[in-house]
């Protein structure tokens, strides 16, 4: 078999006729060629014909190094900017390398390898632009670096590196944020104009070129007697010359917005429940200035027993109302004393029938400065009848009820005897605790005589006793103090903080959130009142009486990191404030 080549690429290659050894003959060069293809024959002697066969042969020609020159970027570092809401895919900027090799030593591709950025960005092998790859954040991250590669395509390949500083331009994506979820301060009745009474404090996440440098604060509601002022740069709330009136109200609840200047402006709400300090503005009051009452005769006693009972009430609270007796006048030969703290007057001396004694009952609150009031009491001894009938009360039992808001000297119910033609007198004998109720001597009357308090006493069991002076008859009168709304409900902890996965599915549980109340048979409600970004109330919804938070559909953490939600409680009229930071993490 001979051997021979159908194309030697001009004496480039030589093939062995004997042996089919195929040998090059001149130097290849990489860069000119790369790939050969031979065709060689081999070919027979036999008779009477000879006979061939023909092959193919590819040779490839590897490179050898000849990449002299590593790329090169003519600055040491490149600066870009981006605004944190720019969509994922944005162009930043676009890098360039030279490479003074020539062919596929020359050729660049571009890379990014290592930076605070990876992840985030992106660049394009061939172009060298850079580009976003994830949302960002400038109050999470306001800045980073990329280190960029430019690498040829030599068999041993050379680099060079260039980094990359990033900025991300703020945008008024964030409302302001107060330092409290709701604030709660106190303030005297009657004070002037000008007096600080708290100050909210309020920062924008955003950047304070744009925003929190010049952030502002209004009084949206609960303010119609503009009993209250706000400095629309500081936040300071301060009173007004209108004056505050605590027997009027007691509590203003203002709700505070607080706005940011910047492009599209943000806002955010805040209650502030300002509670009116009481001052000692109200003097003792007596329900009647002149009492004119007839007693029957008594003769001495071992100890002094109860005459007739002159009390006060006070509109101011706390030690302002708390109300001491004395007497000032008419007592010169100190026949009579008085309990300091009932009002009750009595006596151990003897008084005969048509004899008079007037005094003059002082009542003093316990407040700086004190005030007082005082009231005459005209008594008129009468002689006890010779003979009479039994007595005998209407009812065995009386049964009346009142609410705990009722005030002092309002009248509870009446209890009366069967007919009777000769004078009577009622006591309370028994039952009457911090003798909070007081009977009419000569009426039957019952009535109040010191503020009710439903959650401290519920009902009151208390005897009365009728006498005209020799003969008694006795009644059970249940009174029954209604509960009336008049404590705010309490949440089990001032805040709640939540974290939850940003893929948690639509309608599951978040946090079930608590309140009590101290009144009874008050059903308490909840709700979503508002939040710090509007968007936010889209993603929850509460259960009403459960107060269990849900997701309504599925949270993004990219488009909203942090929910602020404000809850309400309310039973009847009174409101406790809430907020809620779900925080969602990847």
């Amino acid at each position: 078999v001979q051997y021979s080549l159908a194309n030697d690429y001009n004496g480039w290659f030589e093939v062995d006729r004997t042996s089919g050894a195929i040998r090059l003959m001149k130097e290849l060069d990489y860069e000119t060629q790369q790939f050969y293809n031979l065709s060689v024959k081999a070919k027979d002697r036999g008779k009477p014909v000879s006979l061939l066969s023909v092959t193919s042969v590819e040779i490839e020609v590897v490179d050898v190094n000849e990449n002299l020159y590593a790329p090169y970027f003519s600055q040491f570092a490149l600066k870009a900017t981006v605004k944190e809401n720019a969509r994922i895919g944005t162009t930043l900027l676009q890098v360039t390398a030279n490479d003074d090799d020539a062919s596929r030593d020359g050729e660049i591709q571009y890379s990014i390898r290592d930076g605070s950025g990876l992840g985030r960005f992106a660049i394009n092998e061939e172009t060298g632009m850079i580009y976003t790859t994830d949302i960002l954040d400038r109050e999470t991250k306001d800045s980073y670096w990329l280190t960029v590669y430019a690498t040829d395509r030599g068999v041993v390949p050379q680099f060079a590196t260039t980094e990359v500083f990033i900025q991300v331009e703020d945008v008024n994506d964030n409302a302001p944020l107060t330092s409290e979820a709701m604030y709660q301060c106190t303030v005297h009745e009657n004070s002037p104009d000008g007096v600080s009474v708290i100050q909210i404090q309020a920062q924008d996440p955003d950047d304070t070129a744009l925003s929190s440098d010049k952030l502002s604060y209004h009084i949206i509601s609960g303010n119609p007697q503009n009993l209250f002022t706000i400095n629309t740069n500081t936040g300071l709330i301060t009173t007004t010359s209108r004056k505050l009136d605590r027997e009027q109200q007691a509590e203003h609840n203002l709700e505070v917005m607080v706005s940011d200047s910047g492009p599209s402006p943000k806002h955010s709400v805040v209650w502030v429940t300002v509670r009116v300090l009481d001052e000692n503005d109200n003097k003792p009051i007596f329900p009647e200035k002149i009492y004119q009452v007839k007693l029957p005769e008594r003769e001495r006693r071992k100890k002094g027993e109860p005459i007739y009972r002159v009390f006060a009430y006070d509109r101011d609270e706390g030690p302002n109302s708390d109300l001491s007796y004395t007497i000032v006048d008419g007592n010169e030969d100190t026949k009579f004393f008085i309990d300091p703290k009932t009002a009750v007057l009595s006596s151990r001396k003897a008084f005969a029938a048509g004899s008079y004694n007037i005094l003059t009952i002082k009542a003093t609150d316990n407040g700086r400065p004190q005030k007082s009031s005082t009231a005459r009491l005209h008594i008129e001894w009468i002689r006890r009848p010779l003979a009479a009938p039994p007595l005998q009360f209407d009812q065995p039992f009386y049964n009346f009820t009142v609410m705990e808001n009722d005030k002092v000297s309002e009248i509870v119910g009446v209890v009366s005897l069967q007919q009777s033609s000769t004078t009577v007198w009622f006591d309370i004998t028994g039952g009457n605790s911090d003798s909070v109720f007081h009977v009419d001597k000569t009426v039957g009357t019952i009535i109040i005589a010191k503020p009710l308090d439903a959650e401290q006493q519920p009902s009151y069991n208390l005897t009365v006793q009728a006498t005209d002076g020799t003969k008694t008859a006795h009644t059970q009168v249940h009174v029954t103090v209604l509960d009336n709304n008049d404590n705010a409900p309490v949440f089990s902890q001032p805040t709640y903080d939540v974290t939850v996965s940003e893929d948690i599915p639509p309608d599951a549980e978040v946090v079930q959130v608590v309140a009590s109340d101290r009144d009874k048979h008050h059903q308490l409600s909840y709700s979503l009142q508002s939040s710090i970004d509007p968007s936010s109330m889209r993603f929850f919804r509460i259960h009403p009486t459960l107060g269990t938070i849900y997701t309504l559909q599925s949270l993004d953490h990219e488009a909203c990191a942090l929910h602020i939600l404000t809850i309400t409680c309310k039973s009847l009229d009174n409101i406790v404030n809430l907020r809620v930071n779900c925080i969602k993490r990847h």
